[in-house]
């Protein structure tokens, strides 16, 4: 027959395991709360989330490598790199959490960190394109030009079509100063895709390098007819116009 002590600790084990899954009921619930505010852009809310969870399970990687997401959302470049960081201190093996931390980076001018976070990516995952493509990217950036292009080959290995490679190779011409090469490439992503915008706006800075002012207006014209969201198009044509003389023009773009 139990004793009254032991059917007491044995009430208080089984409740002990109730409190225990009930918590864990909770965190799944609440992650999923946060992952369904983060995507619909709520990124002020998805934080909140997280930080409960982070609060009551503080070993997890999830909670940062969600957050982390929601903080780059709102150009935290900072706060997203530290929560990154304590993903990958709690599980190494997120590729994606070094994709999170290479865009952080690179955002914070920490292009030869990036780059690693990125390559360290990519030995986990091979074919993943958006670390293939900031991959070689940032080697552009850095004049690592003979990298870069064996990073292109990499991504069009994995990706034939791929018109992110063809506006990578561009970069690269373009770098190395042969713009007649760089032309064929954006050239070659319009054949692919004429209703692709970022080529055209990639064409008028090759024009304004040129100082083909008005072909360049007109390239970035197409590009923001095209997408009327991307930010960059209007300041580079507000400085083209400013510089042509049409001030009310660039005053409207800016």
């Amino acid at each position: 027959m139990m004793t009254t002590k032991r059917i007491l600790l044995l009430l208080v084990s089984l409740l002990s395991a109730v409190a225990t899954v009930r918590a864990q009921i909770d965190v799944d619930r609440v992650i999923t709360i946060g992952r369904n505010a983060l995507y619909f852009n709520d990124y002020v809310v998805s934080i909140g989330y997280f930080n409960q969870v982070v609060d009551l399970r503080p070993w997890m990687a999830e909670p940062y490598f969600y957050r982390g997401i929601a903080k780059i959302s709102l150009e935290d470049y900072t706060g997203a790199e530290a929560d990154a960081t304590a993903c990958l201190q709690r599980n190494a093996l997120i590729p994606k959490a070094y994709f999170l931390r290479g865009v952080a980076r690179q955002n914070l001018g920490k292009i030869d960190s990036a780059i690693m976070d990125y390559q360290r990516g990519l030995e986990l995952t091979p074919n993943d394109e958006g670390m293939l493509v900031n991959l070689a990217g940032t080697l552009t950036d850095s004049k690592r030009y003979a990298e870069a292009r064996k990073g292109v080959a990499d991504l069009l290995r994995f990706y034939p079509k791929s018109k992110q490679a063809h506006l990578a190779l561009s970069s690269i011409e373009l770098g190395e100063q042969d713009t007649t090469a760089a032309i064929r490439e954006l050239q070659q992503v319009l054949r692919m895709d004429s209703l692709f915008a970022p080529a055209y706006s990639q064409i008028a800075m090759l024009h304004y390098k040129n100082k083909r002012h008005g072909e360049a207006i007109t390239a970035l014209d197409k590009a923001i007819e095209l997408d009327p969201n991307e930010l960059s198009n209007y300041i580079n044509r507000g400085v083209i116009r400013y510089q042509s003389n049409d001030l009310r023009g660039a005053m409207d773009d800016y």
